[in-house]
């Protein structure tokens, strides 16, 4: 979850029924969070997986389309006009042959600006981990780093042998999700930039109580009888 400006406020995850209906999710709130609307038709894949924003105008949502969790392929979309219009960019990632298997994530996706940006992925066949880097906003992509295990370690993260971009620091309000007690709604919550109280200030009706959430994301189970918007 993450703003723009303090006003267009993005929710990134996935809509979880039934295997067969399961598609990514991006609500979009041009109020601060107050309403929210689903972005549908989104772009497509199975869940918005991790949502990048830069400044006022520019983001990039990285999708993934597997229905059994984090596996590639996983497509890169950029928006430079605030969420109204978003564009594929770049080849899915990872890059063919990089991993030889579909069981990877992606730990991070960052840019230091519309140009510069690093992508890092984990496998889990050897705990190999590959860090790509673009210098033209996503279009190409290239690896910048490889590192890989003779074996696998306990407890070991992606962190362990590279270092991952600190997330700039921005003078606009902060959001965040939260579930209920009893897991049947989202709680939308908002602070200022740097301040130690969070505030509800909206939230989404579900009508499962059994929610994952999870950092990267959030799937949501739409309420029959609400409608986005």
């Amino acid at each position: 979850m993450g703003t723009f400006d303090g006003k267009t406020v993005l929710l990134a995850g996935k809509y979880i029924a039934r295997p067969d209906s399961y598609r990514s999710a991006l609500i979009v709130s041009r109020d601060g969070g107050k309403t929210l609307v689903d972005s549908a038709p989104w772009l497509g894949g199975c869940d918005a997986y991790s949502l990048f924003i830069l400044n006022k105008t520019t983001a990039w949502l990285v999708t993934c389309w597997s229905i059994e969790g984090q596996q590639a392929p996983f497509n890169i979309f950029r928006t430079t006009d605030a969420a109204r219009t978003w564009k594929k960019v770049g080849p899915d990632l990872p890059l063919p042959g990089d991993f030889g298997t579909s069981l990877c994530r992606m730990e991070t996706i960052h840019f230091k600006d519309a140009k510069h940006g690093q992508a890092i992925f984990s496998g889990s066949v050897n705990v190999n981990i590959k860090a790509y880097e673009t210098k033209d906003g996503g279009e190409h992509w290239k690896v910048s780093f490889n590192h890989m295990h003779k074996e696998v370690k306990k407890d070991f993260v992606a962190s362990d042998v590279i270092e991952f971009p600190k997330q700039p620091k921005r003078n606009v309000p902060e959001f965040k999700v939260e579930t209920n007690y009893d897991g049947n709604r989202i709680v939308i919550l908002t602070r200022k930039s740097g301040a130690k109280k969070w505030t509800q200030i909206s939230q989404l009706p579900l009508y499962h109580k059994l929610l994952d959430y999870r950092i990267h994301g959030t799937d949501l189970v739409p309420d029959p009888k609400h409608h986005f918007p």
